[in-house]
């Protein structure tokens, strides 16, 4: 594992019983009801990141859930908190499963921890993992660089993080083979009451 991500993953071991207090109420609503509607009956779905279990829990009400994610403590409250969904250690750069196992693929917040090097790469993981036009949802942070933050959602503690702009996401996804659906931008203290006011990016894309 890269040390940039291994630092990252180390932070969330250590605060993940923090970081699920800090973020039980941040649920995308809206992103997920529109997610949900591009899926089959009976959809399989990957949760690429799945952290403990937030929204694997409300995709789970209508899919057959598999979240995957690289920090042990998060995955054990992801366990506990959707008994019904299956959770397992794994890296959403280069995966287990076989080509086409997933209707959809859910990764909120997570290729963000990914060096910018490796986004591409990631993105045609998930092309390789979806069934012809299958559909992929990501949100990314707003903004330029990539290093090292301390904040209070992470009690302090450093994690890696990339920044995106908008029409970058639209070039990734393009060049991973998918067709760009919608990419949106909202703001975190008006949409969600943060102290923070960083832009996400919230982007649907079909596999072509």
């Amino acid at each position: 594992m890269k040390t940039n991500l291994k630092k990252t993953i180390e932070t969330y071991n250590e605060i993940a019983h923090h970081y699920k207090k800090k973020t039980k109420d941040l649920e995308l609503i809206d992103e997920i009801s529109k997610f949900k509607k591009f899926l089959p009956k009976n959809a399989k779905v990957l949760d690429a990141g799945c952290c403990w279990g937030r929204d694997s829990k409300i995709l789970a009400k209508s899919a057959t859930v598999t979240g995957i994610d690289l920090s042990e403590k998060l995955l054990d409250l992801a366990r506990a908190y959707v008994p019904k969904a299956k959770f397992k250690v794994g890296n959403i750069s280069k995966t287990e499963f076989a080509g086409e196992s997933f209707h959809g693929i859910w990764c909120n917040d997570t290729l963000i921890h990914l060096e910018r090097k490796d986004i591409l790469p990631t993105l045609k993981e998930f092309h390789r993992l979806l069934k012809r036009n299958g559909i992929l949802y990501l949100s990314v942070k707003e903004g330029e660089g990539e290093g090292f933050k301390e904040e209070e959602m992470s009690n302090f503690l450093p994690r890696f993080y990339t920044w995106f702009k908008k029409d970058e996401i639209t070039k990734y996804c393009k060049q991973a083979g998918f067709r760009t659906i919608e990419v949106e931008v909202f703001y975190e203290k008006k949409r969600l009451g943060l102290k923070r006011d960083l832009g996400i990016i919230t982007c649907f894309a079909e596999k072509i």
